[in-house]
């Protein structure tokens, strides 16, 4: 057969690709000539789209559509490329076939019957009006500004010695400290040579701290990271100084190597392999629009500040006027008369407070006074009854409709009988117009 039965547009499955998000496009077959066309649709990852429909019947010159939805995804693919296909298999049918009359065996290449086939691809682009978006380990990750840029060149230029990398640019966040809460920070790792390079990280405290990934690779040129999670902690270390450590190890693995395929060995240092070490130190820093943390006897206390209500002067100066006999009791003899002393002292201090008003009996209002149960009885009253006027008027409203249903369902009952009425009168009309014309041919 000569010349194309289907026009496909477009020539390719473009989707806007975001992370844990779906994503769906449509393709339109026009049918160019004069038969009934038949189509089906085929994928190389079937449960990572669903097609609908996936087959159909395309009368002759008109168009018909299907769409593809891409399931959302984890992570993309190295290099935003896709490498899944698609495959559109149509073939003539009988005129008036119907699309619930396809069977999986008009699609088989046996004999003369003509099946023609278009492939399309997949191509995932970013989404409109936003940054850059760049796979690192497989997740898209926003391409930094060019202010940023220089932000982080800056704080790699002022790492010390012990913290720079010659093939890598290497930044370790500081990680924030709360007690019982997790913190979490990332250390970007950037290739700048023009091979394939392996990383792997150790810590001196595995339970302590949570690395993913821990091994990667990272392509030419390109940027990975890793985050660190340091778990809950009950208490804070001494001075807030932590003494664990990490060491980032990276050597140059062959080209195509990927993660399923780093092996331990590959980092041992036997021969003349090279391995290249970064250590890095754990800095805690407290939460930014916080007050400073001190750590007392492995716990977290907030430092007093000048604002408080007591200046540590004035507590200070408390302790310091207290008069002896507040302070330290000698022997038990002396605590014996300070105890008598006060029991006599006692009931004279009660007769006096019950004589003399207090200072600040001028502040405070008398609550007995301004406490008024009449008026609060009086609005749970209000609000009772205003509830009760309302459960009254929904009733009446659930009354009415519940009249209007009874309506409405007599009238359905009628018009059924009326229906049933029609349809009989109908078959006495056609049953005499029958005999009607059996008489007419007799005659």
């Amino acid at each position: 057969m000569t010349g194309r039965l289907v026009d496909i547009h477009p020539r390719e499955l473009s989707f806007i690709f975001e992370v844990k998000k779906q994503s769906t496009c449509s393709v339109h077959l026009t049918n160019l000539c004069d038969q009934y066309v038949a189509f089906k649709v085929k994928t190389t990852s079937p449960k990572k789209y669903c097609v609908r429909p996936n087959v159909g019947i395309i009368k002759p010159n008109l168009t018909c559509a299907f769409t593809v939805t891409m399931q959302a995804q984890k992570s993309a693919p190295d290099d935003m490329q896709c490498k899944d296909k698609f495959l559109i298999q149509h073939t003539i049918v009988p005129y008036g076939t119907t699309e619930e009359q396809i069977t999986s065996g008009m699609f088989a290449k046996d004999g003369d019957k003509y099946i023609e086939e278009t492939k399309l691809r997949v191509v995932l682009t970013c989404p409109p009006h936003s940054p850059m978006l760049l796979p690192v380990n497989g997740i898209l990750k926003h391409e930094p500004t060019n202010d940023t840029k220089d932000k982080l060149q800056s704080r790699v230029e002022n790492l010390p010695p012990s913290q720079t990398v010659r093939d890598f640019n290497m930044i370790f966040a500081l990680a924030l400290f709360e007690v019982k809460k997790q913190s979490t920070c990332s250390v970007h790792l950037t290739n700048l040579c023009d091979q394939y390079v392996a990383f792997k990280v150790k810590t001196t405290s595995p339970k302590k701290y949570c690395v993913r990934p821990n091994v990667g690779i990272i392509k030419p040129n390109l940027t990975c990271d890793f985050t660190v999670t340091m778990q809950a902690q009950k208490s804070a270390p001494d001075d807030m100084q932590c003494k664990d450590k990490f060491l980032i190890q990276h050597t140059i693995v062959p080209y195509g190597t990927t993660e399923e395929q780093l092996t331990s060995g590959m980092f041992a240092k036997d021969g003349d392999k090279y391995i290249e070490e970064t250590k890095l130190r754990v800095v805690l820093t407290c939460p930014p629009h916080s007050p400073m943390l001190l750590p007392v006897n492995g716990i977290l206390k907030h430092e007093p500040t000048n604002d408080t209500s007591v200046p540590k002067d004035k507590l200070q100066s408390r302790v310091e006027n207290l008069p002896p006999s507040q302070t330290l009791v000698k022997n038990i003899e002396d605590a014996k008369i300070i105890a008598n002393t006060e029991e006599d002292r006692l009931p004279n201090a009660v007769e006096n407070v019950k004589s003399v008003p207090a200072k600040n009996d001028k502040l405070k209002p008398d609550k007995d006074k301004d406490f008024k149960p009449d008026k609060q009885v009086k609005d749970v009253e209000e609000t009772k009854l205003k509830f009760t006027n309302d459960i009254e008027e929904l009733k009446s409203k659930i009354t009415a409709l519940d009249s209007k249903l009874i309506e409405a369902q007599d009238t359905i009952s009628n018009l059924k009988e009326e229906k049933s009425s029609t349809i009989q009168e109908k078959e006495i009309l056609k049953q005499e117009l029958s005999r009607s014309l059996c008489r007419c041919w007799c005659n």
